[in-house]
C-alpha cells in the first residue's frame, strides 16, 4: 500500500512514515458509485481522502505545468467559438480545456490562501487541517441510520497564523454514521 501511495505522491518515504503516524489510521475506501479506490485519513466517523488535503489544496494537481498552455487553448478556442467557426471535435476539446483550466485554477487559488495566511504545506498544518475538519465534521454530521448517498455541506472555521480562512467541505454518507468528504474549497472569510 505505501508505494502505491508514493507513486500517488512525489513525497519521500520519511515524509510518507511522518503523515501517517502523525494523522493516525488510514485505509482504502471504495467508491460505491464509481468503484475507484481512495486512500483516506480515518478519524472517528469520517474518511477524508489524502488527495484533496496533500494535493488538491497544496496546488500539485495534475497537469499544473500545462496551467499557461489551458488559459492560451481556451482563448483560441472562445475565439473560435464566438466566430461560429469550432468544430464538434474542437468544442469536445473546448469542454475538457474548460474542465482542466477550471480544476487546476481551483487547486492554485487554494494554494494562494493558505500560503497568504501563513500555512506552509508540512506535515505539522497538514495534520492541523485534517483534524480541524475531522473534528467539526464528527460533531455535525447525522449520526443515523439510513440515507446512504445522502450529501452534506460542513463548513469549518480554521485559524491560521494570520487570520481565519474557511474550508468549506462537502461530504457523502457511506454506511451507518460514516461519511466520506468529496470536496474541499478553501476561502477568506469577508
Amino acid at each position: 500500500m505505501k508505494e502505491k501511495l508514493l507513486n500517488l505522491f512525489e513525497d519521500t518515504v520519511i515524509a510518507y512514515d511522518n503523515l501517517v503516524s502523525a494523522i493516525g489510521k488510514a485505509e482504502r475506501l471504495k467508491k460505491s458509485r464509481s468503484g475507484i479506490e481512495v486512500f483516506c485519513f480515518v478519524k472517528g466517523r469520517v474518511k477524508i481522502p489524502v488527495d484533496k488535503i496533500l494535493k488538491y489544496c497544496r496546488g500539485k494537481v495534475k497537469d499544473v505545468e500545462k496551467f499557461k498552455s489551458y488559459v492560451k487553448e481556451l482563448e483560441t478556442l472562445d475565439a473560435l467559438k464566438k466566430s461560429g467557426k469550432l468544430t464538434s471535435e474542437q468544442l469536445k476539446r473546448l469542454k475538457f480545456v474548460n474542465d482542466e483550466h477550471y480544476r487546476i485554477n481551483r487547486s492554485l487559488e487554494m494554494k494562494k490562501v493558505l500560503e497568504d495566511f501563513g500555512v506552509p504545506d508540512n506535515v505539522e498544518w497538514n495534520k492541523k487541517i485534517i483534524d480541524a475538519i475531522a473534528d467539526t465534521a464528527n460533531k455535525t454530521l447525522a449520526n443515523k441510520y439510513g440515507g446512504i448517498g445522502n450529501r452534506e455541506v460542513v463548513k469549518v472555521i480554521f485559524k491560521t497564523p494570520k487570520g481565519i480562512i474557511l474550508l468549506d467541505t462537502k461530504w457523502e454518507k457511506i454506511g451507518y454514521a460514516k461519511q466520506w468528504m468529496n470536496t474541499i474549497i478553501i476561502k477568506t472569510l469577508k
